[in-house]
C-alpha cells in the first residue's frame, strides 16, 4: 500500500520508516583541483546521506556548509533565515536540508535531475562537468534565456538546455530538500518597510555591521574582508561611504568608463580616506582567454574587466551598486517587489567569483522587494535639499555621500558604464579566445550543416551590409536629398543587430566546453557512488 505526503507518494516498507527516522548527514570530501567556493551536493530520495563535493574555502560543519556571508553569528550557521545572505550552502533541520541560495539575482543555484538523483551546486559549469552532459552548438538564444532574470524572478526562464535533462536555475529562493523530493521557499524577511530616510538608512547600516561581524568572525577557516568599487556615478559612491563605516580601506577604480570617459573615482576615494586599486578596463584582451568564467556564467561576460583586478579579489567581500539605477531612483519601476531590472550586468561574475574566491555583495538589493517605501523616501519632501535638476537624481545616494564630505559636483553628475557589451565589438573576443572559438566552430560545423543552416562562421558580417548604407547615406546628402538621408539614417539606428558579429550568439555553449577543463578531477574520483556505501 502507498500513503499520500506533502510531496508526493512514499512506500510504508519498513526499511524506509526506518531511513526517515535517521537524521540527515553530510558526507564531505574536498577536491583540491577544483575553484576553491565551488560546491556539488548530491541526494537520493530515502537516503539520509548528503554528499557533498567541494574546494578548499567550503566552511563545513555537522549542521551545514557555506561560501556565504550574511547578517548574522556565523557559529549559530543560520543563513537559511534571512534574506540578507551572500553566496551559496545548505543547512539541516531536523528531518530536512535547505540549500540557500544568493539574497541577489546574480547568483543562483543549479539543479540536475538524472537517474533518480538529484546534483544540486552554486556552479552551472561543475553541474555539467560532474554529469557530463553538453550543450546544443547551435541552439541560438542562450543569451536571450538567461536575460530572462532582467524580467523579474516570475518571468525567468528557469531551465538550461544541454545534450541531456536540462538544468534547472534556482534565483533567490531556497530549496528544501525533505529525503524524498524539493519543495521550492521564498527567503524570509523579504517584505520589508521603511517609513522615511532614517530608518532605511539604519537598516543598511545595522546589517553591514552585522554582516561584518559575521564575515570576519574567528569561527571562520576562512575569514573576509570589504573591497569596494568607486566610479564617479551615484551608486558606486553611495556604497562606498556605507561600507567604510564596517572598516573598508580599498577601493576598485577603472580609470575610463565605456567610450573611453573618465570614470575614475580617484577624487572621492581621497575624500573617504580610502585606497585606490586602479585598473585599465580594457586590459583583459592582454590576457590568456580571461572570457571564459564569464561567457560560462550567462552568455554576455558583461563584467570580464574585473578580471584585471583578479588577484586584489581572494578573501573579499566585493561590494558593488549594480541595481541601485532603479532602486535609488525617482522613478517607481513596475514589477520593482518582483526584482525586475533595467540590464543584466553582474550576473557574469557568478563563475569567476567561484574561481577566484570571493563573494559578490551588490547593496541596492538590500530590501529590495519593497521598491514603493524606498521609492517614497526619495520623493519625500525630507529630501528635496539632495535632490538636483533633471533626470539624473538619485536624492538618498546625494544625502549619504555629502553628509560623509564629498561635494556635490564631483559625482552624480553624468551616467556612465564600465561593463563590456561584447556584441558591439568588431573583434568581440581576446586574440587567444578568438583562436580557441575558431577551432572549435570549425569543429562543430555539422551542428549547422545537419539542420541545413550556414554555420556562422560562414556568413558574411551584417554590418557590411551596414557600412554600405551609411555609404548611401552620405552620397545622397551630397546629391541634396537630405530628407532621404534622414529617413535612411533613422532606419539604421533600429538595425543595431547589424553590428552584432555572427558568431557572437553561439559563445556560450563554446564556453562551457572551455570551461569545464576547469572542473577536471583524477580518473579514481567515483561520481556513481552511492550514499551508503559511503562511511
Amino acid at each position: 500500500p502507498r500513503r499520500p505526503t506533502r510531496f508526493g507518494f512514499k512506500s510504508r516498507g519498513l526499511g524506509d520508516v526506518y531511513k526517515r527516522q535517521r537524521p540527515m548527514r553530510f558526507v564531505f570530501k574536498e577536491v583540491a583541483s577544483w575553484p576553491p567556493l565551488a560546491w556539488l551536493a548530491r541526494v537520493q530520495p530515502g537516503e539520509d546521506v548528503i554528499i557533498v563535493w567541494h574546494g578548499s574555502r567550503v566552511e563545513c560543519s555537522d549542521d551545514g556548509f557555506c561560501e556565504a556571508v550574511w547578517d548574522g553569528d556565523f557559529e549559530a550557521m543560520a543563513f537559511d533565515r534571512t534574506d540578507l545572505v551572500f553566496g551559496s550552502g545548505c543547512r539541516l533541520r531536523g528531518d530536512h536540508a535547505v540549500f540557500v541560495s544568493s539574497g541577489s539575482p546574480l547568483d543562483r543555484l543549479h539543479l540536475y535531475r538524472r537517474s533518480g538523483t538529484t546534483d544540486v551546486s552554486n556552479s552551472l559549469v561543475c553541474v555539467a562537468a560532474v554529469n557530463d552532459v553538453g550543450f546544443p552548438p547551435a541552439y541560438p538564444h542562450y543569451r536571450r534565456d538567461f536575460r530572462s532574470i532582467q524580467d523579474g524572478l516570475s518571468n525567468v526562464v528557469p531551465d538550461v538546455r544541454t545534450t541531456g535533462d536540462p538544468i534547472t536555475l534556482l534565483y533567490y529562493r531556497n530549496a528544501i530538500w525533505d529525503g524524498e523530493s524539493f519543495a521550492y521557499r521564498d527567503k524570509p524577511f523579504g517584505d520589508r518597510g521603511f517609513e522615511d530616510f532614517a530608518s532605511y538608512e539604519g537598516f543598511l547600516s545595522q546589517g553591514l555591521t552585522a554582516l561584518a561581524d559575521n564575515m570576519r568572525s574567528n569561527k571562520r577557516a576562512h575569514p573576509y574582508e570589504p573591497l569596494g568599487t568607486l566610479s564617479t556615478g551615484y551608486d558606486s559612491s553611495t556604497v562606498a561611504v556605507l561600507i567604510r563605516d564596517i572598516g573598508c580601506r580599498q577601493v576598485i577604480c577603472f580609470r575610463k568608463g565605456r567610450g573611453g570617459d573618465d570614470d575614475d573615482g580617484s577624487a572621492t576615494a581621497a575624500r573617504l580616506g580610502m585606497a585606490v586599486i586602479g585598473a585599465d578596463r580594457d586590459a583583459w584582451r592582454q590576457m590568456d582567454m580571461p572570457e571564459i568564467p564569464f561567457m560560462a556564467s550567462n552568455g554576455f561576460g558583461e563584467e570580464v574587466q574585473v578580471s584585471t583586478v583578479s588577484e586584489h579579489l581572494p578573501g573579499k567581500v566585493l561590494f558593488t551598486g549594480v541595481h541601485g539605477d532603479l532602486i535609488w531612483g525617482k522613478e517607481l519601476v513596475a514589477g520593482g517587489d518582483d526584482l525586475v531590472r533595467s540590464d543584466y550586468t553582474g550576473v557574469s561574475l557568478t563563475e569567476f567569483r567561484l574561481w577566484h574566491g570571493f563573494m559578490n555583495c551588490p547593496l541596492p538589493f538590500w530590501g529590495a522587494r519593497n521598491p514603493e517605501s524606498i521609492n517614497a523616501i526619495s520623493n519625500s519632501a525630507e529630501m528635496e535639499p539632495w535632490d538636483v535638476p533633471g533626470d539624473y537624481s538619485r536624492p538618498i545616494c546625494r544625502r549619504i555621500v555629502e553628509s560623509a564630505g564629498v561635494p556635490r559636483e564631483s559625482f552624480g553628475v553624468t551616467k556612465r558604464a564600465t561593463s563590456t557589451i561584447f556584441k558591439w565589438e568588431k573583434q568581440f573576443l581576446s586574440p587567444s579566445a578568438t583562436a580557441s572559438y575558431g577551432d572549435w566552430l570549425r569543429q562543430h560545423r555539422s551542428a549547422w550543416l545537419k539542420d541545413r543552416e550556414v554555420p556562422p562562421q560562414w556568413r558574411p558580417p551584417l554590418r557590411n551590409v551596414l557600412k554600405l548604407v551609411n555609404v548611401t547615406r552620405r552620397v545622397l546628402r551630397r546629391l541634396g536629398m537630405r530628407r532621404t538621408a534622414s529617413h535612411l539614417s533613422s532606419l539604421t539606428r533600429r538595425w543595431d543587430f547589424m553590428k552584432v558579429p555572427p558568431t557572437y550568439p553561439f559563445v556560450f555553449p563554446w564556453a562551457m566546453h572551455e570551461a569545464k577543463k576547469r572542473y577536471r578531477v583524477e580518473p579514481t574520483t567515483e561520481w556513481g557512488q552511492k550514499p551508503d556505501s559511503i562511511s
